[in-house]
């Protein structure tokens, strides 16, 4: 099951896409306003995350600057402008849909990039698995999944000598 982060302010919208990508198979996250975005990924990592660039604290194009291609963005936005969208998609969004959107269209191009994602990472750790650990991530990483919890991964460390911090 894929996780779907949803940042966007207005909550007829969010609680509408998450629905939709509930019923379509999808775990959701979400956000309100920039800030809380950034402190969300902070903490989890999401397959793929759904951004309005218009957003209460943090802007969203603030926020994809900082989110730094960890994962696909597809920034879902009334901007309409050109420029606009092309600077979104320099900043690192790999896709670009405006309000109002068609259900269908979106949940296609989430599966597009999802399927994307999916072939990089596993091209990436076809018998190499990077992984880090350290003040900020507290844990063990295949590719960029959490899979042992800091305890198991103290554990499993001094198993092979390898200390964390």
């Amino acid at each position: 099951m894929f996780t779907v982060a949803i940042v966007e302010d207005d909550v007829y919208i969010s609680n509408m896409l998450s629905e939709l990508l509930c019923r379509h198979g999808y775990k959701t996250l979400r956000a309100y306003s920039g800030s809380e975005a950034l402190l969300l990924f902070e903490r989890s990592v999401p397959d793929l995350a759904i951004l309005d660039l218009m957003l209460p604290g943090v802007c969203g194009e603030e926020v994809l600057k900082k989110i730094g291609g960890r994962f696909p963005v597809i920034v879902l936005s009334a901007k309409t402008e050109v420029g606009g969208k092309v600077k979104a998609l320099e900043s690192g969004a790999c896709d670009y849909v405006t309000k109002p959107f068609d259900n269908d269209e979106l949940l296609a191009r989430i599966a597009v990039h999802l399927r994307g994602a999916e072939q990089k990472y596993a091209r990436s750790e076809k018998g190499v698995f990077p992984f880090g650990f350290g003040r900020s991530h507290r844990g063990f990483f295949v590719g960029r999944r959490r899979v042992v919890r800091q305890r198991a991964y103290q554990q499993s460390a001094e198993k092979v000598g390898v200390r964390n911090g």
